[in-house]
């Protein structure tokens, strides 16, 4: 092409240019392997960066479904609990008081166990409910509950 009062004759690998009545030879220079689009270093760089935000994203999952499932956990042995306590509360008053089957047969995995204390000269009872799952504790809940006869 023409570019001023240059003249250059340009094929893959040389330009030849004349420029005020001299002419010049030019090699193209040609990248080296090494420089061949990307580098071994970006490379490595690049996957070491990916896997650390890799690593955090499933972390912060792993952490998600581990409290979802702690929610679940409680949420259901809290209902499990209240519905033993109603039961323990419609029953006639007693010394000790069954789990009921049924309740226990609604979810399964988790345990009940009831503690009756006798408070204010046996005319009260406090009732404790321990929830249970995979022999572990999960919730305590408490109640009283009178003797009106």
């Amino acid at each position: 092409g023409l570019v001023g009062s240059e003249m250059c004759i340009r094929d893959s690998r040389e330009a030849e240019c004349s420029q005020h009545g001299q002419t010049v030879m030019f090699k193209r220079l040609r990248r080296s392997a090494g420089q061949n689009g990307v580098s071994l270093i970006e490379t490595i760089v690049a996957v070491a960066i990916l896997g650390i935000i890799g690593t955090a994203f499933f972390s912060a999952l792993m952490i998600t479904t581990s409290a979802r499932a702690m929610s679940e956990e409680r949420t259901a042995a809290k209902i499990l609990a209240e519905g033993i306590m109603e039961h323990v509360k419609k029953q006639p008053y007693a010394a000790e008081y069954d789990v009921p089957s049924s309740l226990l047969a609604t979810f399964p995995g988790y345990a009940a166990d009831i503690a009756v204390a006798d408070e204010r000269n046996g005319s009260i009872q406090k009732i404790t409910i321990t929830i249970t799952h995979q022999n572990r504790a999960v919730l305590t809940l408490e109640g009283y509950k009178t003797d009106r006869s």
